[in-house]
């Protein structure tokens, strides 16, 4: 969480994503980074800079989707 909000403060966009407990994407991060087999993968964070300005604000406020004790 720290990473990834560090990044967005830096202009960098990243995601998340989930390895564990699917054992296929486990042993492929782990043979991807040559992990000794006492280290048990979790999950892998990417990084990169967006492409055509995608950390532009966006209002993705609906007012048709919040819902005051009632649904």
């Amino acid at each position: 969480q720290n990473m990834i909000l560090a990044a967005h403060d830096m202009g960098i966009g990243s995601v998340w994503l989930g390895t564990f407990p699917q054992e296929n994407k486990i042993k492929a991060q782990s043979e991807i980074f040559d992990l000794p087999e006492h280290i048990v993968p979790h999950s892998i964070i990417a990084f990169g800079y967006p492409k055509n300005n995608a950390f532009a604000e966006r209002d993705l406020y609906d007012e048709n989707k919040v819902h005051f004790e009632r649904w």
